[in-house]
């Protein structure tokens, strides 16, 4: 229809109108207002054909889309392995871990142990013997298998036990593990191994001791000597680190959240025997050591805030969900740099780690240095390799002056 003629036909109701034959101005008014939504309708789409959205809202939408991904990823999970009462109908496909270590490692293990199974198509069998009173589970996989339709080998012959230390040296993330062992360990945003949380908040500070500080003093000439079970790569943090994290709970938490628990394995690590004297003094502190491993985990994993040693505990406390501050120290002053992860372990990244939470309790992390660059580069080069020497004693607990920026934590 030619513009001219466009205009005519809506003219002509008004001329009906004046000639009093209104029903037909009725009815050429409703043709013309059909005829306006048609042509709007195909300018708006010749205009859309030839848009480009800029490059902040494509940005914006792809981090839409991200993050509606990763508030599905429990739900994924939740389908993909379900828990399994009786597995003997699917015993030949289903993976266990081979042997045990320490806590961390074992958790470690385990969650490289499920990666296996996702890439290979395999059940898991957790174990019962971990963790006292956390019993066995199974889960069985569902999901659709990543591996090519021209595979002829089947999922019996892919499916076999793997050794720890294989695991722990394994690299990748998986997608499920967090989902898995939260559900066998009963954790969530109140419980912890089946356990309600109190209601009032707490600080967790986990000093690393045991094996890779132990040693013993000579009597006549006070020489001390480092035990044969020390780990070269296993350094420790300073005592002003644990210090200066200490003095942020009391100045910057909630007054019913400033109870700090620290948690020692044994007293051969100097800040050990430290808070052990300041919880003489400071009734807020208490301070465990030879405690059930058991409830000093329950303790630890309903904290609100916690500063972790160094070692693969941190995927521990990984599985948190009620953790919303974070102490942590690094050999540097750069924001950014993370020293948690071991350099013969590849530990999962934190981005994988938090991933699975659909309302992520963690709000801000507190990174710690030491000030002075000189004593921070010196810190560095003498405590690597690690033997335990009363001079790495020494700068363990010598005073040190700290620094420390808080990084907020996108949800």
């Amino acid at each position: 229809m030619t513009r001219s003629g466009f205009w005519k036909l809506a003219a002509a109701p008004l001329r009906l109108a004046s000639g009093r034959k209104w029903w037909k101005a009725v009815i050429f008014s409703t043709i013309f207002v059909c005829l306006v939504c048609v042509k709007a309708k195909i300018v708006l789409n010749e205009r859309r054909a030839h848009y480009k959205s800029p490059p902040w809202l494509q940005t914006q939408i792809g981090t839409s889309e991200a993050l509606f991904g990763s508030r599905n990823l429990e739900h994924d999970c939740s389908r993909s392995f379900t828990h399994m009462k009786n597995m003997n109908e699917f015993a030949s496909a289903t993976v266990q871990l081979k042997g045990r270590g320490r806590l961390g490692n074992s958790i470690l293990g385990l969650f490289r142990l499920i990666l296996y199974a996702e890439t290979n198509c395999c059940h898991v069998l957790l174990p019962d013997d971990i963790l006292s009173g956390i019993p066995s589970m199974a889960f069985r996989n569902t999901a659709t298998c990543p591996l090519s339709d021209e595979t002829n080998t089947s999922s019996q012959q892919r499916c076999e036990n793997q050794k720890i230390s294989d695991m722990i040296n394994a690299q990748g993330s998986p997608r499920c593990a967090v989902h898995i062992l939260r559900k066998w360990l009963q954790i969530n945003h109140t419980h912890v191994f089946g356990d309600k949380c109190p209601t009032t908040g707490h600080a967790a500070f986990h000093v690393r001791s045991g094996d890779i500080v132990s040693g013993t003093f000579d009597a006549d000439s006070g020489s001390y000597f480092p035990s044969m079970n020390v780990h070269k790569r296993y350094w420790l943090y300073p005592t002003s680190y644990y210090i200066a994290a200490y003095k942020n709970v009391k100045e910057n938490s909630p007054a019913e959240a400033r109870r700090v628990f620290v948690f020692c394995e044994t007293m051969d690590n100097p800040t050990c025997e430290f808070f052990s004297k300041l919880a003489d003094i400071d009734h807020s502190v208490d301070f465990r050591t030879g405690s059930s491993l058991i409830e000093d985990l329950k303790i630890m994993l309903c904290a609100q805030e916690i500063a972790a040693s160094r070692g693969t505990l941190q995927v521990v406390f990984s599985l948190s969900q009620r953790v919303e501050r974070r102490h942590r120290f690094t050999q540097d002053n750069d924001q950014g740099v993370n020293n948690l992860t071991l350099d013969h372990v590849s530990l999962p990244s934190d981005s994988d780690l938090r991933m699975h939470d659909d309302h992520q309790s963690l709000k801000d992390e507190i990174v710690y240095s030491i000030f002075d660059e000189t004593e921070r580069n010196s810190y560095r080069e003498l405590m690597y390799p690690w033997k335990n020497t009363a001079h790495q004693r020494y700068l363990i607990d010598k005073t040190t002056l700290m620094s420390w920026y808080t990084q907020t934590r996108s949800t």
